[in-house]
């Protein structure tokens, strides 16, 4: 058994490789359960990185114009 990722992370069938998304955004589909809740989690569970969205990008401050 290979460990993809060593960190703590959190541990949902949304993030998992063994699971594809369905047309309902709470539910997956799982190769080893069938259709399972994307908040679940069982003991096949192997991380996928390409699942997680990344954090939204930071909004920059607008600058002031000062004449010198």
């Amino acid at each position: 058994m290979k460990k993809r990722y060593t960190a703590e992370i959190e541990r949902y069938c949304k993030f998992c490789e063994n699971a594809s998304s369905l047309s309902d955004p709470d539910r997956m589909l799982c190769r080893k359960h069938g259709v399972v809740d994307a908040g679940g989690c069982c003991r096949k569970f192997l991380y996928d990185p390409l699942k997680r969205e990344p954090a939204g990008a930071k909004e920059i401050p607008a600058l002031e114009y000062v004449e010198v």
